[in-house]
């Protein structure tokens, strides 16, 4: 995803690449006239912005990297965390 240098996600570029090969010169009818259309009209324009890549980095810009032991954990005053008591 690095170095990926388009503004919409791979998959969500490949998906809208699809539906506009299934549209193809789509006829709209309209008032009893047909509408031609054939381009003119960016579809990456009308891409939610949760779909950018700008939006899919700042989402996972805050990660919380995981430690290779526990001695390397924070220590606090709380009592250690038990798991919940068992019964049948």
């Amino acid at each position: 995803m690095l170095k990926w240098n388009r503004a919409i996600c791979p998959r969500i570029l490949k998906k809208v690449e699809g539906n506009k090969a299934k549209a193809g010169a789509c006829v709209a009818m309209w008032s009893g006239g047909a509408i031609n259309y054939k381009g003119g009209l960016d579809v990456m324009e009308l891409v939610d912005d949760c779909y950018l890549t700008t939006t899919y980095f700042k989402t996972y810009d805050n990660l919380i990297m995981p430690m290779n032991r526990m001695d390397m954990w924070d220590k606090s005053d709380f009592p250690p965390c038990l798991p919940p008591a068992f019964s049948k």
